[in-house]
């Protein structure tokens, strides 16, 4: 999204359209790509300098204006040539098959790097940042992550057993119902962990720039997580109890197959049901 890939006068016959229809639309959320790997830093700058000014523009038509970083961690193998390269440890299975498009939130490279992204944004001026549905553990090709060997160390410093990926992998499908119970809760633990030290980065992050910046979070069903909506609301809110927002969501993007529109109906509904927060559900 250079200036000339994304011309001023393309985005003033947009908002020209919004005009024309008063009251239908109140805010505009621009997106920092089009694609799911993360973006490289320099490329991240560039396109947050470019949303400023498209956000001023929109406040002078009188709408709100604010960001959704489509990839923090990454979703899956997706224009990869054009995406974040470097020293940073991919998302890994617990057979040791990596996403080349998503990296593990645990690796302090990686931290830094979202550190750099959400300054970026933050100094941009939105009305608000929405983080989006990457952060979490089961990403294309490879299924759920992360089995990385720094993510097994972490692991094995919460349990007090060392496991190595074939011995953890042995563990939670192997033995007694009461004994794979133990170590898949204790996993779970470690993953609402994860989660929850990258929303305090992010949240540190962004309230430094800004200490009322409401930051929004996309969800869907978080099996693999944990659901622990409720805590990571309170990260995301700060010590000065900023404005979180709530967007719960779900895979069905088409009205090919209605049958799909049941499932997220459900799957909406189970996010809502598990989030006692006072946040507003987008």
């Amino acid at each position: 999204m250079s200036l000339n890939g994304f011309p001023k006068s393309r985005f003033n016959e947009l908002l020209d359209l919004f005009d024309r229809y008063k009251g239908v639309t109140v805010e505009i959320t621009f997106f920092t790509s089009a694609t799911h790997a993360p973006l490289p830093l320099n490329v991240f700058r560039e396109r947050a300098a470019i949303l400023k000014d498209r956000m001023e523009q929109a406040r002078k038509r009188g709408y709100r204006a604010g960001i959704n970083i489509l990839t923090t961690i990454g979703h899956h193998n997706e224009n990869l040539d054009n995406s974040l390269k470097g020293d940073y440890t991919f998302m890994t299975n617990i057979d040791g098959k990596v996403c080349n498009g998503s990296y593990c939130p645990n690796d302090k490279k990686m931290q830094e790097y979202v550190r750099n992204i959400y300054e970026l944004t933050a100094l941009a001026g939105p009305d608000y940042i929405w983080i989006d549905d990457d952060v979490r553990f089961g990403h294309m090709p490879i299924g759920y992550g992360c089995f990385c060997d720094n993510c097994l160390g972490i692991f094995s410093s919460e349990s007090g057993v060392l496991y190595t990926r074939e011995s953890l992998k042995k563990a939670l499908d192997e033995g007694t119902v009461d004994e794979k119970l133990k170590i898949r809760e204790a996993w779970l633990q470690h993953n609402r962990n994860t989660i929850s030290g990258l929303f305090k980065l992010i949240e540190k992050t962004v309230h430094s720039a800004n200490p009322s910046m409401p930051i929004g979070f996309m969800t869907g069903d978080r099996f693999f997580e944990g659901y622990d909506f409720t805590s990571w609301a309170k990260i995301l809110s700060g010590p000065d109890s900023a404005e979180v927002i709530w967007r719960p969501g779900g895979g069905y993007y088409a009205d090919i197959n209605t049958n799909d529109l049941a499932g997220k109906s459900h799957d909406i509904g189970r996010q809502v049901s598990l989030f006692t927060g006072k946040c507003q559900i987008n």
